[in-house]
C-alpha cells in the first residue's frame, strides 16, 4: 500500500497531472482527443483513476484476505510540447 502511495503522491508532486484542469473529469478529454496532447491527457487520466482505484482496494477495510496481490505495470513515454502540432 505504501508503495502504490508513493507512486500516485510523486506523480502528483511533481506536477505530471498539472496541465489537466480537473484530473477527475475525464469525460471532458475523451471529447477532445483529436491531437497528441490529448491523447497524452487521457493517459494521464487513466493513471490517475487506477492508482485510486489500487488504492482503494488495498486499503485497510478491503484486505479480508491474506493472499491479495497486485501487480501494477507503468509505462510512460515522454510528455508532448504544448507548441507540439502533428
Amino acid at each position: 500500500m505504501n508503495e502504490i502511495n508513493n507512486i500516485h503522491n510523486t506523480i502528483i508532486k511533481d506536477r505530471w497531472f498539472s496541465h489537466i484542469e480537473n484530473i477527475n473529469n475525464q469525460n471532458k478529454t475523451i471529447q477532445k482527443i483529436r491531437e497528441r496532447k490529448s491523447l497524452w491527457d487521457m493517459r494521464c487520466h487513466t493513471t490517475n483513476r487506477m492508482l485510486l482505484k489500487i488504492k482503494y482496494k488495498l486499503s485497510e477495510p478491503n484486505m479480508e484476505y491474506d493472499e491479495t496481490c497486485t501487480y501494477f505495470i507503468l509505462y510512460i513515454d515522454i510528455a508532448p510540447h504544448r507548441s507540439y502540432v502533428i
